[in-house]
């Protein structure tokens, strides 16, 4: 689906990259919604993908310059691409965010250069030995 030149940050995956290639998400939505027409400002509504929907309550429309998503049938979906992308992927947004990045740019063959991303992970050393004294001293790790 790469389309587009990328004005900013050189082609490197972040989130504004992922935006102007998936044309304010709506690409990304696509994606998981074959069905789904745009309009202008915003697409008919479908139904949610994410659960046995029965009517079309999921309402897909255009703000501040980027798709987002609101379900009239089940209130806790709503907000923007990544959101979705996140309910998509069954990832944690706060946790995950740059995998959701990597998939999106995988499964929709954009292209984006990928940094060296590590992980930070915390290590303990305890101090004593007695299972009853827990102090302890913490320091973070990278995880390649």
């Amino acid at each position: 689906m790469k389309n587009q030149t990328i004005p900013v940050d050189d082609g490197k995956l972040n989130k504004d990259n992922v935006l102007i290639l998936t044309n304010g998400g709506i690409d990304f939505y696509k994606f998981v919604i074959p069905k789904l027409r745009p309009g202008k400002t915003k697409c008919n509504n479908v139904k949610n993908p994410f659960y046995k929907d029965t009517r079309a309550s999921l309402s897909i429309y255009l703000y501040n310059e980027k798709w987002c998503y609101k379900d009239f049938g089940e209130p806790t979906y709503y907000g923007d691409v990544f959101n979705f992308a996140a309910h998509y992927y069954k990832l944690d947004i706060k946790v995950d965010f740059y995998k959701i990045l990597q998939k999106i740019n995988s499964d929709l063959e954009l292209d984006l250069e990928e940094a060296a991303y590590s992980q930070i992970a915390p290590s303990f050393i305890f101090k004593s030995e007695d299972p009853l004294d827990n102090q302890y001293y913490v320091y973070y790790i990278h995880i390649l």
